[in-house]
């Protein structure tokens, strides 16, 4: 399933498949862009989709720092991603105060 929207970058219209909508970036765009964890993506798209208030909640943020933690280190590529997260979505007050307390912690890696 795809859909075509506009690069919020450029403002080019590209084709998009839905489970990538929040990257709302053309190819060209994405190309000077960091790589995206799309596991870490499309959990924080199932944290917020068809259920409660469309908010990350402190339970969902722990779900995604879990599966970093599941690499064992602190990739470049999973803070990028992390960071992206943050700047795209909604959280609740805990998960806001767990990403602040918590990931200012992590090594960087």
């Amino acid at each position: 399933m795809s859909d075509w929207i506009d690069c919020e970058n450029c403002g080019d219209q590209f084709e998009i498949r839905v489970f990538q909508r929040s990257h709302g970036y053309c190819s060209s765009c994405r190309q000077r862009m960091k790589p995206l964890d799309l596991e870490l993506l499309c959990a924080a798209e199932g944290a917020v989709a068809g259920h409660g208030d469309g908010r990350v909640s402190r339970g969902d943020l722990q779900e995604i720092m879990a599966i970093i933690r599941g690499t064992g280190w602190f990739s470049p590529v999973e803070k990028a991603t992390l960071d992206l997260i943050h700047r795209n979505y909604r959280f609740t007050s805990a998960a806001k105060q767990l990403y602040h307390t918590e990931i200012g912690d992590w090594p960087k890696g």
